[in-house]
Order: C-alpha cells, then sequence, then structure tokens
C-alpha cells in the first residue's frame, strides 16, 4: 500500500496545502518547521466554532499562562510569577528579577521565546533574543498580539 507523506518548507506553503494535509491527515516528515506550520491551533478553532461557550472560556484560561497563574496562584503560594511586556525587557537590569528563573511568551507553543536564566550572563543572552523582530519570524501572525 502506497502513503503519502509530505516534506514542507517555507515559503512554499500555501493554506490550501496545510489545510489539505491536516484534513486528510496525511503524514508530514518531522521537522521544525513543520511543526511550526502545522501548529494545532486549537484556539483559533475553538473560538471560531464554540464562541464564549464556557468551553471555549477555560481553553482560553488554560492557554494563556498569566491568566492560569492568577487562576492558581493561592494554591502556590511560592510560585513566583510577573508580567512584563516585550518592550520593557530591555529595561530590566539582572537586579530586577531572583535568579534563576524562567522568561516566556504569556501565549505560544513549542517552547519558542523560552529561556531559563541562572545568571547574570544568562540573562544578558535571553534579552538581546527577546525582541519583536526575533519573536515576529517565529510566531504566526493570529499569536503575535500576546
Amino acid at each position: 500500500m502506497l502513503r503519502t507523506i509530505f516534506l514542507i518548507d517555507k515559503p512554499l506553503v500555501s493554506d490550501f496545502l496545510l489545510q489539505t494535509i491536516r484534513t486528510n491527515r496525511y503524514q508530514v516528515v518531522s521537522t521544525p518547521v513543520t511543526k511550526e506550520l502545522l501548529q494545532d491551533d486549537t484556539l483559533s478553532w475553538v473560538a471560531q466554532h464554540l464562541g464564549d461557550s464556557a468551553f471555549a472560556v477555560h481553553a482560553r484560561l488554560f492557554k494563556d499562562k498569566i491568566k492560569f497563574r492568577e487562576l492558581i496562584k493561592a494554591s502556590y503560594p511560592d510560585f513566583i510569577f510577573r508580567q512584563v511586556q516585550l518592550d520593557e525587557i530591555q529595561n530590566l537590569g539582572p537586579k530586577a528579577l531572583p535568579f534563576p528563573f524562567v522568561i516566556k511568551s504569556s501565549v505560544g507553543f513549542f517552547s519558542l521565546g523560552v529561556h531559563v536564566v541562572r545568571d547574570e550572563a544568562a540573562w544578558t543572552v535571553a534579552r538581546a533574543a527577546l525582541n519583536m523582530e526575533n519573536l515576529k519570524s517565529a510566531y504566526p501572525p493570529q499569536r503575535r498580539s500576546s
């Protein structure tokens, strides 16, 4: 039996091809690019098809890292988190946050933009990487507002 297996890469992939692959559950050679292109954007589907149903509200709550942390903070009082806007990161000196810490996008996937910061040197590297230009190339447009 012959199977259809795709090898896809940017910028040669149309929305139609991606939808066809998803709909037909075709196999795709797994690469970092295919994971990005075919990421299961369930939140968009839920928003489009389920609107403001209780399920959709809960799905958004669990996907948004800040809202989720707010929800569970009473259960984990020693877990420290802080919301920082992207444009504030470059101005945060090494004394502003306790080491070690993890910095990540509030909404995202595949650990893009996630940095484990153990010391001042790692914070310098993370700050250099965390800017709008770098993140724009990593996240699809529907994910960039967060």
